[in-house]
């Protein structure tokens, strides 16, 4: 089994001092051993961001998820 993730159209909405709030669209698709591939999720990321002297670390993820036909069997995390 395999798995893409599609992040896209990344907006960043504000900073507050070293944080950067922003927002990204994604999609999910699995592909199995014969090639047959299968959407597994539609969603929304929502992301704090931490900048450090050593670069950006995410300090907060939030999934919010679109679609409802996620497989139970799904064994990569979102």
């Amino acid at each position: 089994m395999y798995s893409k993730h599609f992040i896209t159209n990344v907006r960043i909405h504000r900073e507050e001092g070293d944080a950067i709030h922003a927002m990204a669209n994604g999609l999910m698709i699995q592909t199995d051993l014969e090639g047959i591939s299968s959407l597994h999720m539609v969603g929304t990321y929502q992301d704090v961001f931490e900048i450090s002297d050593s670069g950006f670390a995410i300090k907060d993820r939030r999934v919010i998820v679109d679609s409802f036909g996620i497989d139970n069997m799904l064994a990569v995390p979102v």
